[in-house]
């Protein structure tokens, strides 16, 4: 066990990451000495992270083998306390690669025994471990995906109306973007009259200004119903002063 942390100490000093360092690829000769094998998927040049991940590695692949006392004390040995700190951080199921997770038993016990006996041993404070898949990732990712899916049809006729534009007459342009901001703004005031609550002027301008973006963009413009209708909802039940 010591010569094998030795071995991984001589990896890590040398910047050399093993990332499968599993007991599967520790060969043990006649002489009984152990030998770090299959480097097919090794890095020269390894940063530090990358060296104490492969420590986790051995460490929880030793630890289900001949348990978590006895790697743990091995290990102690052998390493620094400041190497061991640095794999702290990797002892934990979403931090390893699959290859390591299959050959642990019994699950997440053992990763929390030994991350605890590690700490102990070495007088460290467990890490926090944050999963990369928070919400407000997963809610970036479904929305930066809606709208590729719903700008990536425009981006086709792109061509057609940068060569329109080239060729249009700018006066009737602008009078055409003026009209359609006063029908925004008519649109808006539909709502101010129609609704029995008093809702907020500028916000209901701004309701309608995304409502035509959607409702063009979205099939059927489906788009400018949705946001009308659920904002004006949402208001309606927020109670009679929506602006507060």
């Amino acid at each position: 066990m010591d010569e094998i942390w030795a071995q991984v100490a001589a990896l890590a000093r040398a910047r050399i990451a093993h990332h499968d360092l599993r007991t599967e690829n520790i060969l043990l000769d006649p002489q009984g000495r152990p030998w770090v094998l299959n480097f097919t998927f090794g890095q020269a040049g390894a940063s530090p992270a990358r060296t104490a991940q492969d420590l986790a590695d051995a460490l929880v692949s030793l630890a289900s083998l001949v348990g978590v006392e006895r790697t743990v004390c091995s290990a102690c040995r052998s390493l620094s306390v400041d190497q061991l700190a640095t794999a702290l951080v990797y002892l934990h199921p979403l931090a390893l690669h699959r290859g390591i997770r299959e050959q642990v038993d019994q699950g997440r016990y053992l990763f929390t025994e030994l991350r605890e006996t590690l700490a102990d041993r070495i007088d460290r404070p467990i890490p926090k471990f944050r999963s990369p898949l928070r919400p407000r990732t997963v809610a970036g990712l479904l929305l930066g995906g809606g709208a590729v899916y719903l700008l990536l049809p425009q981006l086709s006729s792109l061509t057609q109306v940068l060569n329109s534009l080239r060729e249009a007459n700018w006066w009737w342009l602008a009078a055409a973007v003026a009209c359609g901001l006063l029908a925004i703004g008519m649109s808006a005031v539909s709502l101010l009259g129609s609704s029995q609550a008093p809702l907020p002027f500028w916000r209901t301008v701004a309701v309608q200004v995304a409502a035509a973006f959607t409702g063009r963009t979205t099939p059927g413009g489906a788009g400018f119903f949705g946001s009308t209708s659920r904002t004006w909802s949402g208001w309606a039940c927020a109670g009679p002063s929506p602006s507060a």
